[in-house]
């Protein structure tokens, strides 16, 4: 961990400055990026194991974590601008995404191999949250777009042949034609059955009504 940064306070011309605590990871550029250590472990188990596995083993004198697998500098740094954004917010409580912030949305900017990557590395580091937006941005990228465009922006060789694929859609669109004839069988049964319920509860009114109507009458004739 930094020599530097002790979390202590010290005085420079009678201005008060605290030293944040850092850690220094290596990404896969061999470049050794020095960041705060709050953020990261807090949302980090990964790191946090890391963090005490080296501390409690005085023989690694060696400050610096190396991930395996490793990621590149822009992924970490893009983890790395998460974490610190998200700073106070309770990792254990689930992220709400049915409506993703304006940060959130901002941050999401990023071509597919970029994203993909931070997908990767927030299962790997496992930081369920940053996996959530992620994963959430990734669902709004792929929405909409036919089995090629998926193909081409996962780089998926269709290794179907022709007539295979023919097979394919036709027994997904057999499928989707017996749900969707199944949700419509199911809501028409119920159509039927409240049709029924309604029938009878008119009746039920129209017989009572009746009763009512002939008591009447037979009092006025006993009278």
């Amino acid at each position: 961990m930094s020599q530097q940064s002790s979390g202590a306070t010290t005085e420079d011309k009678g201005v008060s400055v605290t030293l944040m605590p850092s850690i220094m990871i290596e990404t896969t550029e061999n470049q050794i990026l020095e960041v705060g250590m709050y953020p990261l472990v807090k949302h980090s188990p990964v790191i946090r194991k890391m963090l005490y596995t080296y501390c409690s083993n005085p023989q690694l004198l060696d400050p610096v974590l190396r991930l395996d697998p490793g990621f590149d500098t822009p992924t970490l740094l893009k983890v790395i601008e998460w974490c610190d954004h998200y700073r106070d917010w309770d990792p254990s409580v689930p992220m709400e995404l049915s409506e993703i912030s304006d940060w959130d949305a901002q941050f999401l900017k990023m071509d597919m191999k970029a994203l993909l990557e931070v997908v990767k590395a927030s299962y790997y580091l496992e930081i369920d949250g940053l996996g959530d937006v992620t994963c959430h941005g990734l669902a709004q990228l792929m929405e909409g777009k036919s089995p090629q465009q998926l193909r081409e922006m996962f780089n998926i060789v269709n290794d179907f042949r022709s007539d295979e694929e023919v097979i394919a859609r036709a027994c997904l669109e057999a499928r989707a034609s017996a749900c969707l004839h199944a949700r419509m069988s199911t809501s028409s049964k119920q159509s039927r059955k409240q049709a029924r319920a309604a029938a009878r509860s008119k009746q039920a009114s129209s017989q009572s009504s009746s009763s009512t109507s002939s008591k009447v009458a037979d009092d006025s004739y006993s009278r």
